[in-house]
């Protein structure tokens, strides 16, 4: 690592305007430094996936893609889930699939399948997975692309082909490279410079909407098709080791991942990071020249990234708030009782979910929720009782309050 202050003592204090504070202004910049040595905080978020990827499987073998397709692959008895993407955090998903359980009963019911039941690890691979669909975004317009390398500017620099000036890359030698991560992390990497470029030639920095990259990466995809040139592809990011970069590249020097720390910029459940990984990557490069000042005023390098570095720290970035907020009891017990929990599971009866063996996790209770569906969907229409629907919100909380009821050891 290289990321070092020369010779300045970290508890200099840095003015940073307070517009600043409501995006992801300063995400790789300064690290835990003292007298230019890094000293590492303890990783964050060890409960994050380490490769969302896998929920395919049991997305699978659970006989979901029966039943729904992914992006036209699969069943077409529900929605595409790769087009239909699901947004939000782990109870979002959650409070979707119980709502939706009803109809799936009725479904396995009619096709004479059995239920598929989950363990927790299992529902927690499946969630992720359904969680990072949106993440992965969209394939990009090769239309739109070419127009946005002019539009950007990015010609007055760069060459493709014949056209465009000399000056930065030739656009046309990322051709076998030109997935929208490589393409985000090869922008950052040369930040400082381009910058520089653009300020000795009068350009306007560019400013990135949320898919352009992926637009302009599809474009160059588009310059190989009929040419014998390999194609080259980063991985999606394993959100785990994108933990570990954020306090190694310098990120949580200024933002803060839990409450109770200071943070120089904004806090990280305070930025919207549910967005695409080009989203997230534009978003990076839009605040870099205030990213780049501060830290040339401070003597600290930027921070550059190799192999799936970025990658992976974008993929944490997304996943780092995947459990969301805690919940509040007090309105976890007036959910208990307005869904008629109390009808079937009263407290300290057999059936109730205060055991901790249900509640070590919210997956626990979610996968135990889940493979009661059959029972309690029969129980529901012979007793004429209304499917107990919940937001995410109400989910959570009464997470809260069964977790609140486990008794103390």
């Amino acid at each position: 690592m290289n990321n070092q202050i020369n010779n300045k003592n970290p508890s200099c204090q840095i003015n940073i305007p307070r517009i600043i504070g409501s995006t992801l202004v300063i995400a790789l910049t300064i690290g835990y430094f003292v007298y230019g040595t890094m000293i590492p905080k303890t990783w964050p978020q060890d409960d994050i996936p380490s490769n969302p990827m896998i929920g395919r499987i049991v997305f699978e073998e659970k006989g979901c893609i029966d039943c729904h397709a992914i992006d036209g692959f699969g069943g077409d008895l529900g929605p595409d889930l790769g087009r239909d993407k699901f947004f939000g955090s782990f109870f979002d998903l959650a409070s979707r699939l119980w709502n939706h359980a009803p109809k799936m009963a009725i479904q396995t019911d009619y096709l004479e399948k059995d239920w598929p039941t989950l363990s927790s690890g299992e529902l927690d691979q499946l969630i992720s997975y359904l969680f990072y669909l949106r993440y992965l975004g969209e394939p990009g317009n090769v239309s739109k692309g070419r127009s946005l390398l002019e539009t950007k500017t990015c010609l007055k620099c760069h060459r493709i082909g014949d056209k465009g000036k000399p000056q930065g890359i030739a656009l046309d030698q990322l051709k076998e490279y030109a997935s929208p991560l490589y393409i985000a992390q090869v922008i950052w990497n040369h930040g400082p410079d381009m910058q520089k470029s653009m300020e000795e030639l009068g350009i306007e920095r560019p400013m990135f909407e949320d898919e352009d990259i992926t637009h302009i990466s599809a474009y160059l995809r588009a310059l190989t098709r009929g040419q014998p040139t390999k194609s080259h592809y980063m991985s999606p990011g394993n959100p785990k080791s994108g933990s570990k970069l954020f306090v190694l590249k310098g990120c949580s020097y200024c933002h803060a991942i839990e409450d109770d720390q200071p943070s120089t910029g904004a806090r990280l459940n305070e930025m919207n990071l549910h967005r695409s990984v080009t989203a997230i990557a534009g978003t990076m490069w839009n605040h870099g020249k205030v990213m780049w000042d501060v830290m040339e005023e401070e003597g600290i390098d930027w921070p550059t990234f190799k192999g799936s570095e970025m990658a992976d720290l974008i993929a944490y970035l997304y996943f780092f708030d995947y459990q969301g907020s805690p919940g509040d009891t007090r309105k976890g017990k007036r959910v208990f009782k307005a869904k008629s929990c109390a009808k079937c599971h009263a407290v300290g009866e057999k059936l109730a979910f205060t055991g901790s063996i249900y509640l070590a996790t919210p997956t626990d209770l979610v996968k135990t929720m889940w493979n009661h569906v059959p029972y309690m969907h029969e129980l529901v229409i012979t007793k004429n009782i209304k499917w107990p629907e919940l937001s995410p919100d109400e989910l959570r909380d009464l997470y809260a309050y069964l977790l609140y009821l486990i008794p103390e050891d």
